[in-house]
Order: C-alpha cells, then sequence, then structure tokens
C-alpha cells in the first residue's frame, strides 16, 4: 500500500505530469546564484513587472532551474519538516490524481488439482490539489536602490522565512479553509496521548513501536516544540528514588535528536504542546511549478513604489497515514514562568 515512494534508484514516473526531485547538487556555490538572484531583482526596468522563475533564461541572468532549485533548498532551511527528507514532487498539473491499493489479493492453501479463486485487488485514488502560500512586501524605489544593509536582500530572506514558515504549519497541523490538511489533522493516524506528563523518553519510544507495528521503516523523526525538548532537557536520572548527581537524563540511542519548531503550536493555559514522531520516507510534498519570485515596478511612476511578491503552490501527500503517531498533550512549559 506504501510502495508509491519507495526508491526507484532515480527513474521518473511517466504519465500525469509528476517527477520526483533529485537534488543534484548545484553547478556553482550558492553565494554566486544568490549574488545574482539580487542583481536580477535590481535589474528589473522601472514601469515593468518580471518573474524571476519562469521569465525565459536568455532575459536575465540566473536560469529558472537554478532559482527554483537555490529557493527551494533556502525554504529547507527554515522549514523542518522539509529539512527532515521528506520527498519532493513537482507537477505542471492544477491537481493529481494518484492510485492506491485499499484491499488486497487473497492468497490461500489449494491442493494440485484445485481450481484457484479468482480475487482482485481494490483501487482507489487521491486527489492532491496544492494551494498557494502567498507574500507581498511594498517599498519605495529609493529604499531598495539606495539602502545600505541592502533592502532586497533583508525582503528576500524574510520572503524566504516567512513562506517556509507557513508551509511547515501547513505540512505539521494545517487544517485552514483555503489550505490544506498537515499532518495531526489527517484521517487514520496514529495518535497517543502524553495527559501532560513526561518523565523520560518512553512515549517517543512507544510512538516509533507503533509506527514498526504498523510496518513502516525507519528511520524515524519527531518534532517537538522548543519548550518540550526544554522541558525533556531538564529531566534528571534517578539512582532508585533520588536523583544521580544531577545528571541530565540521557536520550535513548535509538531515539533521534527532534526538530523543533513554535509552528506545532502551542497551548499557553495547559503548557502543552504535540509531538509528531513520523517516517519522512512514507510522506511528500508535492509541488506545483515552482517557488516564484516576481519584482513589480509598474506602480514605481505614479507611486513611487516596487513590489517584490513570493509565491508556493504545494500540500501533503501522506498515502500512508499510518507513518504519522501524534502524541498530544505534552509538556511545554514556558522555562521563564
Amino acid at each position: 500500500m506504501d510502495d508509491d515512494l519507495e526508491d526507484r534508484g532515480g527513474e521518473e514516473p511517466t504519465g500525469g505530469g509528476l517527477r520526483v526531485e533529485e537534488r543534484a547538487a548545484a553547478p556553482e556555490s550558492e553565494g554566486g546564484i544568490e549574488s545574482r538572484i539580487l542583481d536580477a531583482m535590481r535589474g528589473v526596468p522601472t514601469g515593468e513587472a518580471r518573474d524571476l522563475t519562469t521569465a525565459d533564461a536568455s532575459a536575465g541572468p540566473v536560469t529558472p532551474p537554478q532559482l527554483s532549485t537555490f529557493l527551494w533548498d533556502r525554504l529547507r532551511d527554515q522549514a523542518v519538516v522539509l529539512a527532515s527528507g521528506i520527498r519532493a514532487i513537482t507537477t505542471s498539473n492544477k491537481t493529481v490524481k494518484w492510485p492506491r491499493l485499499v484491499s488486497d489479493v487473497t492468497a490461500d492453501f489449494y491442493d494440485e488439482l484445485d481450481e484457484i479463486d479468482e480475487t482482485d485487488p481494490g483501487f482507489d485514488e487521491w486527489e492532491i490539489d496544492p494551494k498557494a502560500i502567498k507574500a507581498l512586501v511594498r517599498g519605495s524605489s529609493e529604499a531598495f536602490d539606495d539602502s545600505d544593509p541592502d533592502l532586497l536582500t533583508i525582503v528576500r530572506q524574510n520572503l524566504e522565512t516567512i513562506l517556509a514558515l507557513k508551509l511547515d504549519r501547513e505540512l505539521l497541523v494545517g487544517n485552514a479553509a483555503k489550505g490544506f490538511k498537515g499532518m495531526a489533522n489527517s484521517t487514520g493516524i496514529n495518535t497517543l496521548d502524553a495527559a501532560g506528563t513526561m518523565d523520560n523518553y518512553d512515549l517517543i519510544v512507544r510512538a516509533m513501536g507503533v509506527l514498526a507495528g504498523k510496518h513502516v521503516p525507519g528511520p524515524y523523526a519527531w518534532v517537538a516544540h522548543p519548550w518540550t525538548e526544554t522541558h525533556l532537557g531538564l529531566l534528571k536520572t534517578l539512582t532508585g528514588t533520588s536523583i544521580a548527581s544531577n545528571e541530565p537524563l540521557p536520550r535513548p540511542e535509538n531515539v533521534p535528536a527532534p526538530a523543533t519548531t513554535t509552528q506545532i503550536g502551542h497551548d499557553d493555559e495547559a503548557g502543552t504542546s504535540s509531538i509528531l514522531v513520523y517516517a519522512p520516507s512514507k510522506v511528500a510534498v508535492v509541488r506545483r511549478q515552482e517557488v516564484e519570485i516576481l519584482v513589480d515596478r509598474s506602480q514605481e511612476f505614479t507611486k513611487d513604489a516596487v513590489l517584490v511578491r513570493g509565491k508556493i503552490r504545494a500540500a501533503l501527500f501522506l498515502p500512508y497515514p499510518e507513518a504519522v503517531c501524534l502524541v498530544t498533550n505534552a509538556p511545554a512549559p514556558d522555562p521563564s514562568a
């Protein structure tokens, strides 16, 4: 059922306009591409609008593949779910329909001359509709042209961060009407309740055991609020009923270090948050086309305004929801309280 995302040794699937992203090394340094991106943004003539991601390669110093790869990798730096190693699938279609197996062929024992019963597997399909995440920045042409430090650098970095954090939140816990369901709100995932108490890493070990029992192979990743990690980091080792020399409680060898983000949410009144434990190999993000950066100087004559817009079209693809375990009500007390 979950073989759709198995490694195919670099082979690209045919049909449906899909391709699995292979993250080959860029032909030149990140700094060189970044510098040329900024030069291209500054070079948009007054009165024009230019899409830096879909323009013809001959029209500017940065080709679309270079720019999209650079921007997507920068998003990975900010987004913990992307950084955990989930697959990125690119499509040019508005929606994607992906087949799935919902019931197995039946096998049984037969004598040598017995007629074998025919059975057919049951099929269904997912329909994946990438949603748009957008951000817009407006500034004066004088500010963009003359600022020191460079305002375009500040704007670009902020756009990367905000787009990445919004995408990360949707992948984790998204449930907005105009967005898509994230892992925590997907139907069919596993759940455990911490009930506000965690004196050790047992719940994480149990969550990993739940995934293994659902035939979900590792390695596993887990995402927690920074204050949950702080709580666990303050736990001490016990000898009998006493604390042993104030030693921090070691994390079990089979439990990886957590990724932390405030995008997973926090209940300030209860002092709790959620933890997501999942297998990155069984989770994917479908992105439509490429990350878009558009610089618009068409309003500069009448309003002295320069606009910079960023956009991602993406959605979570979770063909095997049993690959996710949600731990609710994990302690996440404010360390300053």
